[in-house]
């Protein structure tokens, strides 16, 4: 319905008391959340391609400046700081017109554009999901892809694109095993698994190594390259010496509507694995302290899968308690620290405690 709201939540009261502060009903209709800066002022893009950015000082929204792109906006935007020459994080921004867009902080250039997709065909349905790959990879923006318009008429819908933030071009782009390019669709966002570390980037540079003490079961799988576990090195790809199913410790997982959970190397790109759902997942899973993946598919059945690569991609538990048997019914997830699986299917929300 258009505006941005501000809400004082206090937690002081039981149950919470929610008080509106202020609005801005001029901003259009929006699908997007709001980001907030480290400089604490705040981001939203409406549905129409006003990217709006405010300040908000006692209890007052006052809006500081807007860039028009002029394209549909569907989903999330992102901060990263990633341009030296610009104070502050750029804002990130993908468009149902096949385009990737850098915005300074101030929202008073586009920095730069990658325009890889395909205007009448490409829809970045759920916006920009940013991974870090540490020593191992520049970041890259994680783009999935949908339908523009009814099925068919998108001939890149359902694959997930990677775009290198630093060299501005599309690092590798990976087609789902099971789906069927064109037909399904990735209509949620990305969630990027936690480094599954102990290792080290190798003082030469020629890749990185785990840690002596660091437990099994971590990122890096087990006996690659003639590795032992608690000495196991992964090369750099592109030296000629990294196998194509060699893992790194930076892995990412998305649900497509051809009904599969997947899960990715960032550095390669290529798929590692894949979990069956009940039928098509049409929204985003998280990820928890552990590695434990948690999505809903289409009947709101939920799904816990393992993300660590000792058995990454094995299914873990499914509970159907909340199924009403509607395609309409798709989970909303989160995680708190106090209620753990918090969940929206419905007109209904539902904790589950581990």
């Amino acid at each position: 319905g258009g505006g941005f709201y501000a809400i004082r939540v206090d937690k002081t009261t039981s149950p919470y008391t929610l008080t509106l502060m202020d609005v801005d009903a001029t901003l259009g209709t929006s699908e997007s959340s709001p980001k907030r800066a480290r400089d604490k002022t705040l981001y939203i893009a409406s549905q129409w391609g006003d990217v709006v950015r405010y300040d908000y000082t006692g209890g007052v929204l006052t809006r500081l400046n807007t860039l028009s792109l002029g394209e549909v906006v569907t989903g999330a935007i992102a901060l990263y700081d990633l341009d030296p020459q610009y104070p502050d994080e750029e804002v990130l921004v993908a468009t149902a017109n096949g385009n990737f867009y850098v915005l300074d902080h101030r929202l008073t250039t586009i920095i730069w554009t990658n325009t890889a997709g395909a205007a009448t065909g490409d829809l970045y349905y759920a916006g920009v999901t940013v991974a870090e790959r540490g020593c191992l990879g520049d970041p890259v923006a994680l783009l999935p892809i949908a339908h523009h318009g009814v099925a068919g008429t998108s001939p890149n819908s359902g694959i997930l694109r990677a775009i290198n933030l630093f060299t501005q071009a599309v690092e590798w782009e990976l087609s789902p095993s099971q789906s069927v390019i064109g037909t399904q669709a990735i209509e949620g966002s990305v969630a990027v698994l936690h480094d599954q570390g102990g290792f080290t980037c190798k003082a030469d540079g020629t890749g990185i190594e785990r840690d002596g003490g660091s437990q099994p079961g971590g990122g890096i799988l087990e006996n690659q390259n003639g590795g032992t576990t608690g000495g196991i090195v992964v090369n750099i790809p592109g030296d000629g010496r990294i196998s194509p199913t060699a893992a790194s410790p930076y892995h990412a997982t998305f649900a497509s509507t051809d009904r599969y959970l997947y899960g990715v190397d960032l550095i390669t790109g290529t798929q590692i694995w894949n979990y069956a759902m009940t039928t098509g997942g049409y929204d985003a899973p998280v990820v928890d302290g552990k590695n434990i993946i948690y999505v809903g598919d289409g009947r709101s059945n939920l799904h816990a899968v393992e993300g660590k690569t000792s058995c990454a991609g094995c299914p873990i538990w499914m509970d159907n308690s909340i199924n009403v048997g509607g395609v309409s019914d798709i989970v909303k997830l989160g995680l708190t620290n106090t209620r753990g699986l918090v969940v929206g299917s419905g007109n209904s929300a539902y904790a589950l405690f581990e």
